[in-house]
Parts: C-alpha cells; structure tokens; sequence
C-alpha cells in the first residue's frame, strides 16, 4: 500500500503498489533506452496521451511517486507549447527531471535541486514519497536567477511551487517572474495551484488564459483538474 501527498499536505491517496514485475514493464515502456552503466537519471519518452489508456491510475500515479515525475511529456503537450514558445528566447523553470525540455529543443532548463538538500530528501523519505533525480544537463539556478541571467521572452514552470504558498519560503516569486517576461505558461492542476497569487493579479490584469486539454498528464490524483495557466502581455 501507498500513501500519495496530494500537494496540499491536507489530502492523501490511497494507492495499492503496483508489483516489481509490472512495473519494469511500464518503466521500458515510458523511459528512453540507456546503457546500464549510464550514472544519468533516465528521461521519459514523448508518447501520445492515448498511449496512457494502458495503464491504470493507480499504476500512473505509481510511476510517478516511484520517480518523482509531476508532469508527462504527452505529445500534445509538447506540441502545444512548441506553438507557444520561441526557444532561443524561452527557458524552463523547476524543470526536475528534465521529461519535458527534453523533447523541447533549445530550450533552457533550469532548476534549483532543492530536491538534492539533506533536509528535503529527509523529509520525503518520512512521507514514504521518492525526491527528484535530476540530469547534469539540467542547471542549478533558482527561478528567479534564472529570469535576470536569461532575459527570456518566455517562462514554462511546470507544478511550480509558490513562494507565500510554502512554509519554508524556498519557492518561487512567481509574481517576479510574471513581471519580468511577456510570457508565463504554469502546466498544473486546478485544485493545487489557481490560489497562486501571480494568477490571482494576470486574471485581474486581463492577461491570464485557463485550458484543461484531455491530453494532460500527471502525478494528480485528480486528473480531471489538470490544466494550463497562461499568461499572456501580448495576448
């Protein structure tokens, strides 16, 4: 049995382990193949989000606590911000595994590893959940330093966490980054983060779009909450 942190530290799910067997085979089915020897964490294939209708939610969710994925890279996802996005002048933020800069060429993906911290795997480890392994390429800078060294046009953040959201205060000043860039496009769920204060000011200003595609994926226990925040100043 699994006990899933649905974000929110206030709900739990409940979840049956998926067995070793099954999931070795999900894993050669959703990561990239590798040599054995490869010290690299593993990336996840770009698959259709039909190709997901194999697996059950509960071995989805699996997946992703086993592997701290939060978002999968459908290829309608990456589709969709590929029509969003200008890459020379587009960087990722909290980018974790790197699954969807992965199949975003040149784009930047960055991160700030909080995940790597002492404390923060500790604090995993007691929740029973697995932190994130993150790949060489991905570059450890905060969000914020991020933006200023960049200078992008355009920010992806994907389950980003809030800094006033957090009790630590190790998240981000989203409201700087919506400041700084034209474009800010948060992939995420509904019942987690539309209390974010940079969308409460962008749905005030009039700059912020809301989609909920089928095509969404993640770690949600709650899929039908999945959706895009997008920020817009030109839009």
């Amino acid at each position: 049995m699994l006990i899933i942190d649905t974000g929110d530290n206030n709900n739990k799910t409940v979840l049956t382990r998926t067995a070793p067997e099954r999931m070795q085979e999900i894993e050669n089915l959703l990561f990239q193949v590798q040599d054995i020897n490869d010290p690299e964490p593993p990336i996840m294939r770009c698959h259709p989000a039909s190709f997901y209708n194999q697996f059950t939610q509960e071995e989805i969710l699996n997946f992703a606590w086993k592997h701290g994925v939060y978002q999968f890279p459908t290829q309608e996802l990456i589709d969709f911000l590929k029509g969003e996005i200008h890459p020379p002048r587009t960087i990722e933020i909290a980018a974790g595994g790197g699954h969807i800069s992965e199949h975003l060429p040149g784009v930047i993906a960055t991160d700030s590893k909080l995940q790597e911290e002492p404390w923060v795997k500790e604090f995993y480890k007691n929740l029973g959940q697995h932190p994130i392994k993150y790949p060489s390429k991905i570059i450890k800078m905060e969000a914020e330093d991020a933006v200023d060294n960049y200078k992008p046009d355009t920010v992806i953040g994907c389950w980003t966490v809030e800094k006033e959201m957090t009790k630590s205060g190790r998240g981000i000043d989203e409201v700087e980054i919506y400041r700084k860039v034209n474009k800010y496009i948060i992939v995420g769920n509904r019942y987690l983060h539309e209390k974010k204060s940079v969308l409460k000011m962008a749905k005030k200003l009039g700059h912020l779009k809301v989609i909920s595609p089928p095509w969404l994926l993640s770690k949600s226990p709650l899929p039908e909450d999945n959706c895009i925040f997008i920020i817009d100043k030109l839009g």
